[in-house]
């Protein structure tokens, strides 16, 4: 069996290969770029391996070990092959996540044909209408429009019965699995959770200027929205071009997390609104301050651009995305600095750290004819999320700090891997310097806080029906739609009131939660 690669999670993959990743509220990422709705093919040119696989000739197997099949449930089927596989998403899931499909085809003897679609509501519309017509995928990558809207519509398969959530294989995220049930039923299990948004910020910055660094606060157990106004009073009184905070859509919510409190919470088949819950008021409150003291860079600024000018201090953002994209402009700039990120500041109010949750994963629709394949294929990524093999492999491959280099000579076009001379910083050919291209690096100390992150004694990571609830509700929270007074954008970035924003949706929101409750009235 070929050894397994960590390869990039779904949409940051396809944003990072394809160059046309933009934020949005739907899935961290979302593509633009024309794409085919024809399957593709199961022979596959692998992005590492850089050569054809067959996945379906390597299906061919005997057997399934049964080691592979522990955390399932009364409906599954041991030792029953995965087959054809159908998915339905934006990228292709044998050349994005090659590792998985080698999982698959080798353990499960299954191999994936992905229908591509564009992202965003375009790709749901699409399920839907497969959903309809009884043409179900047996797959589909979890986005966040996924829950609650789409569970919503009945476009997934629940299962409980396929997948124990007892079981070791998911036991120490069953929290999390909870916190996705609609009406007592599981639907999503995810292979990985997450940090949400989380401070990126240059450590060189903060001590050339003699501000404490986040990640010291945090260890001495001193890292709390005190601190944090603290920090940003000092940096923002250098001059009024200096900002304390930039980034992404949804830092606010961000922020009223860390106080415990879901915007919108599912508890059994009651549909919450907190809107007017007093941690809610007393966050945003607190937050549009900043917004009016011209603390924020109210405009939408590229990730890779962000720290440029040395002018801000913080950027809101998932972390994954955010990092990478900010050591990526340093390196393309040829700068000198050097990034880390810190969670969202503690409420000091809170009886405990909370923390917005990401998670990545896949779901089974309904109507999927090979309901078995795709419970496989969550199997696999879920094993290979957790696998401390594959997890120290790609660990070491960040901490690498050694220099990383196109694989041909920028002049005569050489080719160092093919003439197995890939450590050579110049060409034995015409003697010209290699060209480096951008590497992604951690530290122990990141990697040791993502740990931090999915230990529940350190964090209880929150997640929110509000980010799932469709584009229409989203422009009433977000700056999406070029709105400034919305509910969780608003505030942060130009000083508009929460309160005035809440009293004015807040019946057009519960009108537009309605069929929210309607349907979990449906699962009674």
């Amino acid at each position: 069996m070929k050894k397994l690669k960590k390869v990039m999670s779904g949409a940051l993959a396809f944003m990072l290969v394809t160059g046309t990743g933009a934020c949005n509220g739907g899935g961290r990422t979302e593509n633009t770029a024309a794409t085919t709705a024809a399957p593709a093919a199961t022979t596959t040119i692998s992005n590492e391996l850089d050569h054809q696989i067959d996945y379906e000739a390597e299906a061919d197997i005997e057997e399934i070990d049964e080691k592979n099949e522990e955390g399932t449930g009364k409906l599954y089927v041991p030792g029953q092959k995965a087959g054809l596989v159908k998915a339905l998403c934006y990228y292709d899931l044998n050349s994005e996540t090659p590792a998985l499909s080698d999982m698959l085809a080798e353990r499960f003897g299954g191999y994936i044909e992905t229908q591509i679609t564009t992202s965003g509501s375009a790709y749901f519309e699409k399920l839907g209408m497969l959903v309809a017509a009884g043409d179900s995928p047996d797959l589909v990558r979890y986005d966040w429009e996924a829950f609650p809207w789409a569970i919503s519509k009945h476009l997934y398969t629940p299962l409980d019965d396929w997948l124990d959530i007892e079981s070791p294989l998911w036991a120490d995220e069953a929290n999390v699995i909870e916190q996705f049930s609609w009406g007592g039923k599981h639907y999503y299990w995810p292979e990985e959770i997450l940090p949400n948004y989380c401070l990126i910020y240059d450590q060189n910055i903060l001590e050339e200027v003699g501000l404490p660094n986040p990640l010291d606060l945090y260890d001495e157990g001193k890292w709390d929205w005190n601190a944090f106004d603290d920090m940003c009073e000092k940096w923002c009184a250098q001059g009024e071009d200096y900002k304390a905070l930039a980034g992404s859509e949804w830092p606010g919510l961000m922020f009223v997390h860390t106080t415990g409190t879901k915007a919108f919470d599912i508890n059994g088949n009651q549909f919450i609104n907190n809107l007017k819950d007093p941690n809610i008021q007393r966050t945003m409150e607190w937050l549009q301050e900043y917004g009016r003291r011209g603390y924020t860079q109210g405009e939408w600024v590229d990730p890779n651009k962000v720290f440029l000018d040395r002018k801000v201090l913080f950027m809101a953002m998932y972390y994954e995305w955010g990092f990478t994209s900010a050591q990526q402009g340093a390196f393309q700039n040829n700068l000198d600095q050097d990034f880390a990120f810190a969670p969202i500041p503690k409420d000091p109010q809170a009886d405990k750290y909370y923390h917005s949750g990401y998670s990545v994963g896949y779901l089974v629709p309904s109507g999927a004819k090979n309901v078995q394949g795709g419970v496989q294929y969550i199997l696999c990524s879920r094993i290979h999320a957790t696998d401390p093999d594959v997890i120290a492999e790609f660990r070491a491959e960040k901490l690498d700090t050694s220099p990383g280099y196109y694989a041909k000579c920028p002049e005569c076009k050489y080719n160092f891997v093919e003439n197995n001379q890939d450590k050579l910083d110049t060409c034995p050919e015409c003697n010209a310097a290699r060209k480096r291209k951008y590497k992604e690096l951690y530290t122990e100390r990141l990697f040791n806080l993502i740990d931090d992150f999915k230990n529940p004694e350190k964090f209880e990571l929150v997640y929110d029906a509000a980010f799932g609830m469709g584009d229409d509700m989203k422009a009433y929270f977000t700056r999406a739609a070029g709105n400034e007074d919305t509910l969780f954008d608003g505030p942060v970035y130009s000083g508009s009131s929460y309160t005035v924003a809440r009293d004015e949706y807040y019946n057009l929101i519960e009108t537009m939660i309605q069929p929210f409750r309607d349907s979990l009235a449906e699962e009674q």
